[in-house]
């Protein structure tokens, strides 16, 4: 069940039970269930138990607006990471094509040279033929 769906859950649980179970970290505190003292000696005794209240509507309003909040933080926490990830593949891709043209350089150099060389020789071995 994800985050959101569980909250309601929890909500819908607290309204027709009056709290919400000890433990979820949800802001509306579970109503115990308290002895109450009737002062008549019952069927269960002097105390009988208080059956827990509905949350207050200001109580459930905070809830819903925390649970907004919170939905909308880890929204723009989540567009947060995108954005650092997606900027972290551009500096990475833009260091790929400087590495990619850099070694188009080196290339080109080396086939400079390369030919500078042949030509050189060729140069060599015709004035070489001539002279003799």
């Amino acid at each position: 069940m994800e985050g959101s769906d569980r909250r309601r859950a929890v909500m819908l649980e607290a309204a027709i039970f009056g709290g919400i179970p000890e433990g979820t970290g949800y802001c509306m505190p579970s109503a115990p269930h308290q002895p109450i003292q009737n002062g008549a000696d019952g069927p269960m005794g002097p105390y009988q138990w208080r059956m827990p209240r509905a949350p207050s509507p200001s109580l459930v309003a905070q809830c819903l607006l925390r649970e907004q909040q919170d939905d909308e933080y880890h929204t723009a926490l989540q567009a947060d990471r995108e954005k650092e990830l997606k900027a972290k593949q551009e500096v990475e891709a833009a260091l790929e094509e400087k590495r990619l043209e850099e070694e188009e350089l080196q290339r080109k150099a080396e086939e400079e040279k390369e030919m500078e060389r042949q030509l050189a020789a060729k140069s060599f071995s015709s004035s070489g033929a001539h002279n003799r």
